[in-house]
């Protein structure tokens, strides 16, 4: 059994900690640091919203979201995603660093990450989301509505590989948009999942494993 909800700034110490477990320990996606920590300076942000499930008391799988502010956005550092928007404003969202520990890539967790995700976007009223994706994880998304606008690429200063994507809202997938719309927002005290891991040979949605 496992636990999606909403995190508060008291869950960012324990939320960077398990990023940096899977990027860096589980996955060799990033390089290591001293502070063992992925964080970055959209993280406390009053527009950022970070979706975390939870298992046996610790944070195992998350996903983020964040709204337009005047710090932008944190895909705008890796492209120029202007010239695909209507316009930049609060209406866009950008989703980011989602993750899932390995174990629990044998359950649908990225996916109900995913479902809560946009729930919480179709909440907000937001037109359009952009995000730059670890390649793996491209067909997956782009079967919800999903498209590449621009070529792979490699961040000059980690070396991680990314394609960057932009969803228009209205072209959602439609059993996706049906799915999230039935969940709402997340209330409080989260929403639980009580699903036995297949057998370990079986697989799931993409890697688990996203960047920014």
């Amino acid at each position: 059994m496992y636990r999606i909800r909403l995190a508060s700034l008291d869950d960012l110490d324990a939320l960077c900690h398990a990023r940096y477990r899977v990027y860096v320990e589980m996955d060799g996606f990033l390089p290591p640091n001293e502070e063992r920590r992925v964080v970055d300076r959209y993280d406390r942000l009053s527009e950022t919203t970070h979706i975390v499930a939870e298992a046996e008391g610790r944070i195992v799988g998350a996903v983020r979201l964040t709204r337009w502010s005047q710090l932008g956005l944190p895909a705008f550092d890796y492209f120029d995603f202007a010239p695909h928007l209507p316009a930049v404003d609060e209406r866009v969202a950008n989703g980011s660093l989602i993750f899932v520990e390995t174990t629990y890539r044998r359950t649908r967790m990225g996916h109900n990450l995913m479902m809560h995700w946009y729930a919480e976007l179709l909440t907000m009223r937001c037109t359009h989301a952009i995000g730059v994706l670890n390649p793996p994880l491209v067909p997956w998304l782009s079967s919800h509505g999903f498209q590449a606008v621009g070529d792979a690429a490699r961040d000059p200063h980690t070396g991680v590989p990314f394609v960057p994507v932009l969803l228009n809202l209205a072209r959602l997938n439609p059993e996706v948009a049906a799915a999230a719309t039935g969940l709402g927002s997340l209330c409080p005290a989260g929403k639980y999942y009580d699903e036995p891991p297949p057998p370990p040979a079986a697989q799931t949605e993409g890697e688990g494993r996203g960047n920014a």
